[in-house]
């Protein structure tokens, strides 16, 4: 334990020192890659929610500390973080998404002993709705802040994730199957969009026995229409919305200029690489950050080799 633990301590450490940094290049965050990181590293390999709700708490208290944002220290001040702190600092957001993970990962500590104590299901439901409302928090705040579309589709699929989850412990199946849903599709449609695809499809799977579950009770109760009529809007929603930002940026890419001579361009698919190219071309100028900019310039590399190779 005492080995364990001195681990943990040294793996924040390392976490505290890499993410001091202003947010110099914002609006494009890894939020479930993030989160992978925290849950693997941090006891959820071997489904220890204690240990990971600890460690959120541990994390958040440094980050606290870290940035003078402190509740005060005899009698607590809430305190809210507002957008114009984001572009501060990536910590600020890292907040949000932290009190989240630590809300669900107490209710998941707790849903081991729901089942012999009721009192254990009202503390879980009420834990589930404090993590949805961070995650709607995350996810407001990225639309604000005019995130990248890859950013804002993940946030909104981890809070359709998070509300999925509360429906289902709260027994709602046709409104669980349909915020599940929602959240594969988004993960589902991100695979299919970008290079490293793993994590979307594990996301994606990890939700399949819940929305089985769900679709099971739903046809014991002979309830023909699964989704409902909600559901049909959300997921109709769910598509404009991805088809728009996929192709909204790539429909004003027409042509291109190459040595005095224009082209045009008919494939969509090379029309999204060579936003996505630009779009990092515009960051590297603008980021401050050595590494980062250097992490941008490999990326825009690879996406030539992509274009040339079709």
């Amino acid at each position: 334990w005492y080995q364990r633990r001195v681990r943990d301590i040294k793996l924040e450490d390392a976490e505290t020192e890499d993410k001091t940094e202003e947010l110099t290049c914002p609006f494009a965050l890894n939020l479930l890659k993030e989160i992978k990181e925290y849950q693997n590293l941090h006891g959820l390999k071997h489904d220890d929610y204690q240990r990971y709700r600890q460690y959120c708490s541990r994390r958040l208290h440094r980050i606290y500390k870290g940035l003078k944002f402190l509740h005060g220290s005899k009698k607590f001040t809430n305190k809210k973080i507002t957008p114009d702190l984001f572009v501060k600092d990536i910590r600020y957001m890292q907040i949000i998404l932290l009190q989240a993970e630590r809300a669900w990962a107490y209710a998941m500590d707790l849903k081991q002993f729901a089942n012999t104590e009721s009192r254990k299901q009202v503390h879980l439901i009420a834990k589930l709705k404090k993590a949805v409302l961070y995650a709607a928090e995350l996810e407001s705040n990225c639309v604000s802040l005019k995130c990248d579309t890859t950013t804002q589709l993940e946030a909104k699929a981890y809070h359709y994730y998070m509300t999925g989850v509360l429906l289902f412990e709260q027994g709602n199946w046709q409104k669980a199957v349909v915020s599940l849903s929602a959240a594969q599709k988004i993960y589902n449609k991100l695979a299919d969009a970008v290079e490293d695809s793993e994590l979307y499809r594990e996301k994606h799977d990890e939700m399949t026995p819940k929305v089985q579950y769900c679709m099971y009770n739903i046809q014991s109760m002979g309830v023909e229409n699964t989704q409902g009529e909600d559901g049909e809007g959300l997921f109709q929603e769910l598509d404009s919305i991805i088809a728009n930002k996929a192709t909204k940026s790539a429909a004003a890419v027409r042509e291109i200029k190459w040595e005095g001579k224009s082209f045009t361009i008919s494939n969509d698919d090379i029309k999204i690489q060579l936003v996505q190219m630009e779009d990092n071309i515009q960051l590297a100028k603008e980021c401050s950050d050595h590494d980062k900019r250097l992490e941008l310039y490999e990326e825009i590399l690879s996406a030539c080799e992509i274009l040339r190779n079709r």
